[in-house]
């Protein structure tokens, strides 16, 4: 049974618009880690899924999964507003430094997209003067960036001249663009962070950040590694 004082109510319904607005999966699998509530998250039935699809019960569940996580640590509710204060202070450095936008023939979008925003803008199809654009971004060359969008070096160099990019590679673009973005505001110097790219790291079992960045799997992992090093988890 979820039981919250008056007090803890009130700050948890504070919590909840900005969390419903903002959060990423990334963002609550870094809070898991803070909270120790990894079970709590991942087990919940829907609200991984809610956020994923936008559906109308996510605020209810994000409302659930922090009572749950609360009553079983009281003071797991200042580590929360610690996290969200932390996201709102990034959030705001990020927007400041990320006014550049991804051109997508004649059409430009912020880096930060909803899931929903990032389906509809791959449909689309990014131009395919991106990936060179990307490639720039993360530091490596065509032949790495091939690599990365599963593509041979031939058809790497045919896709740039392209109108349009076709779904999946526009995809992988817009999450590499929001990766590199991201890691550049980490360690706030482009050069630190691309050299970061290229280092092998025991936690991936000595591969670099850049081998994994193959897959949206992979991407995604690296992500929630920047934003552990971000939180100050480690370094």
């Amino acid at each position: 049974m979820l039981v919250q004082t008056k007090q803890e109510l009130r700050r948890s319904i504070a919590l909840v618009e900005f969390i419903r607005d903002y959060f990423t999966k990334s963002d609550w699998i870094q809070l898991a880690w803070i909270t120790n509530s990894l079970t709590v998250i991942e087990n919940h039935p829907r609200l991984l899924r809610s956020l994923d699809f936008g559906e109308d019960d996510y605020q209810d569940n994000i409302f659930q999964v922090l009572s749950e996580i609360i009553n079983a640590n009281p003071s797991n509710i200042d580590e929360i507003e610690r996290f969200v204060n932390f996201k709102k202070l990034t959030l705001n450095q990020f927007h400041s430094s990320t006014e550049e936008r991804v051109t997508t023939g004649s059409n430009s979008v912020d880096t930060q997209l909803t899931p929903l925003q990032l389906i509809d803008r791959s449909r689309h199809g990014l131009a395919g003067t991106e990936a060179g654009r990307v490639a720039a971004l993360l530091g490596i060359t065509d032949k790495e960036m091939a690599r990365l969008l599963n593509q041979s070096v031939a058809t790497f160099h045919r896709q740039v001249k392209a109108t349009h990019l076709d779904a999946p590679t526009s995809e992988r673009l817009l999450l590499l663009t929001r990766l590199a973005t991201y890691g550049e505001a980490v360690f706030q110097d482009k050069g630190k962070f691309t050299r970061w790219l290229q280092r092998p790291l025991r936690l991936l079992d000595n591969r670099s950040p850049l081998d994994l960045l193959d897959s949206s799997t992979g991407v995604q992992l690296v992500e929630d590694i920047l934003g552990r090093i971000d939180y100050g988890v480690f370094s």
